[in-house]
């Protein structure tokens, strides 16, 4: 099935300027194929089921979790002409519209495009108030990023939702509630996107590496998941820029990528400093950011190591590499003696401020 590209148009995929990324090639276009969104799709399932669609719908979470993908299906959904099947069936004259781009009830645009807002306005204003004809579809407006709309497209948006006309559904996406006005927030139907689990992502990612004929180690696409934050579209963005530099994908060349670094590292750099060679320890961690990594970064990773030490739940990413760590010191004896430890790495991190 083809995708329907954000400017309505459809995405041709026989000449190179249009090959699509990973996220895009992968796009949900089905509820069963969304990821890690169970109680919404379920919730929004029964709606089209059930007839019972709220006028305004305000999709909100995390960047990369499904909230534009689950808004374009929903869609789909609603005007599907497939009877006592799952919806959107994907091959009934609305769907064939719809993902073509040649729907003529779809519009989506983004919040900061004030022509795109202007139009829609317009279309609203033109738009009949009658009661319509219960097989008429409905004319869905998709608000990506409503966020940033300033405050008098909301005035104006304000008339519509307090007595919103029939057979239209607006759905707004944000990620940034705060900044979305209370007296639009009353009037919506809100759902919370959360982020993706790194097991989900990575069943997802594995699933892709397969299809697309990628050997990466199962490491490094933990690795992918754990750097992404829940964001399904950030890690499969990942994926797709290890994917240009070869077939085969490593934790090392994970690690290059996102700038972190790796356990080995951290693991030698906390060794150096429970020796208390302060002087060792410096120039280690000075060697670590001239390779380009960022000092932040560096501490928040130290930091996060040194406690998951602490908390007994370190779990080492690279099987590959040795427990030399461990080796003359073992858990228990780390746990045992926890207010040194957690004194010397203090120190290390008070040290890495000041270079």
């Amino acid at each position: 099935m083809e995708l329907v590209a954000l400017n309505g148009e459809r995405e041709e995929e026989g000449s190179p300027e249009n090959v699509r990324s990973l996220s895009q090639k992968y796009r949900p276009m089905f509820f069963d194929e969304l990821i890690g969104q169970n109680i919404v799709v379920q919730s929004l399932v029964n709606a089209i089921s059930r007839g019972r669609i709220a006028p305004v719908y305000l999709f909100q979470g995390p960047r990369g979790t499904g909230k534009t993908s689950t808004a374009r299906i929903f869609t789909a959904a609603l005007n599907c002409l497939a009877v006592g099947e799952t919806k959107p069936c994907g091959i009934c004259r609305e769907c064939s519209d719809f993902i073509s781009g040649k729907s003529r009830h779809f519009r989506e645009i983004d919040g900061t495009n004030k022509k795109g807002m202007d139009r829609m306005r317009y279309l609203l204003k033109t738009m009949p108030f009658g009661t319509p004809s219960p097989l008429s579809p409905y004319k869905v407006f998709v608000i990506d990023e409503c966020h940033l709309l300033p405050s008098k497209t909301w005035l104006a948006f304000l008339k519509f939702l307090e007595e919103p006309p029939p057979q239209v559904v607006f759905i707004f996406i944000t990620p940034d509630l705060e900044n979305v006005p209370r007296t639009v927030l009353s009037r919506c139907q809100k759902y919370l996107f959360n982020k993706i689990k790194e097991g989900d992502i990575v069943a997802r990612l594995r699933k892709i590496s397969d299809d697309e004929n990628l050997d990466v180690e199962s490491d490094a696409l933990e690795l992918i998941a754990l750097n992404a934050d829940g964001s399904l579209r950030d890690a499969e963005t990942m994926l797709d820029q290890l994917s240009l530099l070869g077939k085969r994908i490593t934790t090392s060349l994970v690690n290059d990528l996102v700038g972190v670094v790796s356990d080995e590292k951290l693991l030698e750099l906390l060794e150096l400093a429970m020796s208390s060679d302060t002087a060792e320890t410096v120039k280690r961690a000075r060697e670590l950011m001239d390779s380009g990594v960022d000092p932040i970064v560096l501490m928040s990773q130290l930091a996060s190591l040194i406690m998951d030490i602490i908390a007994g739940t370190y779990h080492i990413v690279d099987a590959q590499q040795s427990d030399s760590f461990f080796g003359g010191r073992s858990r228990a004896r780390l746990l045992g003696c926890s207010s040194n430890f957690v004194a010397v790495s203090l120190d290390v991190i008070m040290t890495l401020q000041t270079l």
